[in-house]
């Protein structure tokens, strides 16, 4: 089982620390745009989503240097 402390609001703004654009992000986690955008409207709560899908998105930002922090 997944569990993520990750909100929302988290997601752009890490996304704007690494300079990836939405597109990019789809891109290199195979989740697609409009998936990610709905996952960013939750603002700070964690997004409604499927774990394998958001797994991918957290370890690709994690793996380009975010630290998610709760």
């Amino acid at each position: 089982m997944y569990f993520f402390d990750v909100t929302g609001s988290q997601l752009p703004k890490a996304r704007e620390l690494l300079d990836i654009s939405l597109h990019e992000l789809g891109r290199q986690t195979r989740v697609s745009r409009l998936r990610i955008r709905l996952w960013e409207a939750f603002a700070d709560a964690p997004p409604n989503a499927l774990a394998p899908k958001l797994a991918r998105v957290v370890r690709s930002l994690e793996g380009e240097g975010i630290e998610f922090l709760s």
